[in-house]
């Protein structure tokens, strides 16, 4: 319960004594066994909220000249944590038990998330009502290396021909049992890009005896792949096959290709998870002084999340895949055409703007989530610089990105003089609940206020 342990007492009525104040700074070795005057700075006083402050000034007038015995008080205040702690579980599990009719959540659930969401599922959730997202998302059904992807993109765009690859409508092309990782129609061409260690490349790997990642010996997967190819060979296609360590010396050789693969555009499936982004959290102004007649002040409200569980709309039921890669040029919301929907585009954020909209990731590993105008100057500067005189210099096509969105969020972008160029997929919702999480969340909410002593 993420309260402190003194409002645990009022909050489920505890007929338990009340948290002491207790002298944290003094608890030093020095003053074990002996009995100490603390001051009001051994109580940490200057951090408490104002009502407790009060409280404690009062508490302190009347007991700061008694000697304090640290041995005792210590027991009894880690005894008091214990009573505490242990009446408002049981108060917590009786009250979730009624709550809940009968779901017992020591028993159950580990985290009170677990708790509320099987309290959710049991008893405010309708039955097929939501879609349960398939694990590999709803248009990936094949998987392929980000180096293999951005090596066909490359020969596609070298070669000019079209190829077919886990990312196309239908995914890879098949030849019996075996998928191959690049098929060019035309040319009735199979390119295969193999994984060194994965393949058992005779460069890096040239002792058959060396054992693989897949528990393999690299001479055991060269004759399972050359089986393979043979079986792929005997349907009268050309098999061209590329090693991981050729590719990457390729690309040491070659700036043009170096440059490609940098610029690649994932216009592969939708993986919802990439449109969720932690809160924002920086400030627009790092520093102001108050001036004649100013105050400097916050609000602190009840909390986003149950408001926008009360009062949005949901999709429900699973989603129409539309596998577009179309040139496009959204400048308003009326452009696009999908109410609620997931949308994979690549939009161009505008040259100024006081508080920009959609963010992006910066790092290897996804490490950094900022709001730039520029996505090439971002990756240039990963972690912030400060230069007055720095203009960007980039196109529109290196300031922008491919983003993961919701139909609302873009809306409010291209609001903002967002661009949107192209359409790469999107997951269209049909249906959708505006009551979803609404009587949840009146049953708890109510409850949390009566309970925060309101």
């Amino acid at each position: 319960m993420p309260m402190p342990l003194a409002s645990l007492v009022p909050a489920f009525a505890l007929s338990v004594k009340d948290k002491p104040f207790f002298p944290h700074m003094s608890n030093r070795p020095e003053n074990y066994g002996k009995e100490i005057f603390p001051v009001k700075d051994d109580y940490l006083a200057d951090g408490m909220m104002p009502e407790k402050r009060a409280q404690f000034d009062k508490w302190f007038g009347q007991h700061k000249n008694e000697p304090f015995n640290l041995d005792e008080s210590l027991a009894s205040y880690c005894t008091n944590d214990v009573e505490i702690l242990m009446a408002a579980l049981v108060a917590f599990r009786r009250e979730f038990l009624e709550v809940s009719n009968g779901l017992d959540v020591l028993r159950e659930a580990m985290t009170i998330a677990s708790a509320c969401m099987k309290h959710f599922r049991a008893n405010h959730l309708p039955v097929q009502h939501l879609g349960i997202v398939p694990e590999i998302g709803y248009d990936n059904t094949d998987t392929q290396s980000l180096l293999a992807l951005r090596f066909l993109a490359w020969y596609a765009e070298e070669h000019n021909v079209n190829i077919r690859n886990a990312y196309s409508k239908g995914g890879e092309k098949r030849f019996g049992d075996y998928r191959v990782d690049g098929w060019v129609e035309e040319r009735k061409l199979v390119l295969e890009i193999n994984g060194c260690c994965w393949h058992g490349c005779r460069k890096c790997f040239p002792y058959d005896e060396i054992k693989l990642p897949n528990g393999v010996t690299a001479g055991k997967q060269r004759e399972k792949d050359e089986r393979r190819l043979e079986f792929i060979e005997s349907f009268g296609v050309n098999v061209e096959v590329y090693w991981e360590c050729d590719i990457r010396g390729m690309i040491s050789r070659d700036r043009g290709m170096r440059l490609k693969f940098k610029n690649y555009l994932d216009n592969g499936p939708i993986d919802i998870r990439s449109a969720f982004f932690g809160g924002r959290t920086g400030p627009l102004k790092l520093f102001h002084r108050a001036g004649t007649g100013q105050k400097i002040s916050y609000y602190d409200v009840t909390s986003l999340y149950p408001f926008i569980n009360m009062t949005t709309r949901y999709p429900i039921g699973h989603p129409v895949v539309h596998i577009l890669n179309n040139d496009v040029n959204w400048t308003q919301p009326s452009d696009n055409t999908y109410e609620l929907a997931l949308l994979k585009v690549f939009v161009i954020p505008p040259r100024s703007i006081d508080i920009p909209v959609l963010p992006m990731k910066i790092g290897d590993d996804d490490e950094r989530l900022l709001f730039p105008l520029c996505s090439s100057c971002a990756k240039e500067y990963p972690n912030g610089d400060v230069n007055e005189n720095y203009t960007c210099k980039h196109t529109n096509q290196q300031r922008g990105w491919v983003s993961t969105c919701t139909s609302i969020e873009l809306n409010e972008a291209l609001k903002e003089g967002y661009v949107v160029t192209k359409v790469f997929r999107v997951l269209e919702y049909k249906n959708y609940d505006d009551n979803l999480f609404r009587p949840y969340i009146r049953e708890f909410m109510a409850q949390k206020i009566h309970a925060s002593g309101f």
